[in-house]
C-alpha cells in the first residue's frame, strides 16, 4: 500500500501544476498570442484566444510567392478590442497555411478530473497537514516579540511590497494599454517607495501583531492553562501559574486535550 502512495501524491501534485499551467495558458491568450514559426517557414505553432493551434504549408507552396513572409522564430502580439474566443476544434485552410486548433478547456477537464480524485484520496494527509499547521500556530508556551522575528517579517514585507507591485504593473499592462505616463503609474511608484522606506516599522508590526494573534490562539486552546500567559497547568493543584506568578482563576485543573 505505501509503495501506491508515493506514485499517487507525485501524480496528483503534477496533475495540480498541470491545471495551474493550462489555466494560466487560457487567460494569457485571451489578451495576446505567440506564434513559433520554423526556420523553414513550413510549419508554426501558436497559442492564442483559448486554444493552441498547429499550422502547415499546402503542397504547391513556395517562399518566393510570400509577400510579406513571417519571421522565424517566437513573435507576440496583442488583440485589438474583444475577439471571440475558440471554444471547439476548428480548421482553416487558404493559399497559404492549413491549420487546425484546439480549444484548452478540454484539456483543462481532463487534467483536473484525475487531480481532483487524487486530491479526494489523499485527504487525510491534508488534515494532518492543517492540524500540525495549528499545532504549530497555537505552541505549548507564548512566545515573545524578538530581534530575528522582526528581521523575518521586514523580509517579507519587503518581498511582499516588491512581487506585490510587480504584479500589479504586469495585471495591468496586459488587460490595459499601460503607458508610463499614465495617472496611475506615479500613485504606485509613489506607494511603493514609501511602503519600503517604512519597512523597519512594518516589520515591527507585522511582528507583534503576528504574536499578539498567536498568544490569543493559545489561550483559546481547549485544556488546562493560564489565561495571562497561555502556561500549561496540567497537575498543577498550588494555584499559582510557575511561568508569571499569576493566580489561577476559572475551571479547576484538568488534562489537556
Amino acid at each position: 500500500m505505501r509503495r501506491l502512495q508515493r506514485p499517487s501524491r507525485v501524480l496528483k501534485w503534477v496533475s495540480t501544476v498541470l491545471c495551474v499551467l493550462i489555466a494560466f495558458a487560457f487567460v494569457f491568450s485571451t489578451r495576446q498570442g505567440i506564434t513559433w514559426h520554423s526556420p523553414g517557414l513550413r510549419y508554426e505553432l501558436d497559442l492564442g484566444l483559448g486554444a493552441i493551434g498547429c499550422g502547415w504549408r499546402p503542397e504547391g507552396w513556395r517562399l518566393e510567392d510570400e509577400r510579406y513572409p513571417p519571421r522565424p522564430g517566437w513573435t507576440a502580439g496583442r488583440y485589438a478590442g474583444r475577439p471571440e474566443l475558440c471554444w471547439w476544434i476548428l480548421s482553416a485552410e487558404n493559399r497559404s497555411w492549413q491549420s487546425v486548433s484546439v480549444p484548452l478547456w478540454p484539456a483543462f477537464v481532463v487534467v483536473a478530473l484525475p487531480a481532483a480524485i487524487f486530491w479526494y484520496r489523499d485527504r487525510r494527509s491534508v488534515r494532518a497537514t492543517l492540524h500540525r499547521l495549528w499545532l504549530w500556530l497555537t505552541p505549548k508556551r507564548p512566545r515573545k516579540v524578538t530581534l530575528w522575528l522582526v528581521a523575518l517579517f521586514c523580509a517579507l514585507h519587503l518581498l511582499s511590497v516588491i512581487s506585490g507591485v510587480a504584479v500589479f504593473e504586469l495585471m495591468y499592462n496586459f488587460f490595459t494599454e499601460y503607458r508610463r505616463g499614465d495617472r496611475v503609474y506615479p500613485i504606485v511608484e509613489r506607494l511603493f517607495v514609501l511602503l519600503v522606506w517604512s519597512t523597519p516599522l512594518w516589520g515591527i508590526i507585522w511582528a507583534f501583531a503576528w504574536v499578539r494573534l498567536r498568544n490569543r490562539l493559545l489561550r483559546r486552546q481547549p485544556g488546562c492553562r493560564c489565561l495571562a500567559c497561555g502556561y500549561d497547568l496540567t497537575g498543577n493543584v498550588s494555584g499559582v501559574c510557575p511561568e508569571c506568578g499569576g493566580a489561577i482563576t476559572g475551571s479547576p485543573a484538568r488534562p489537556a486535550d
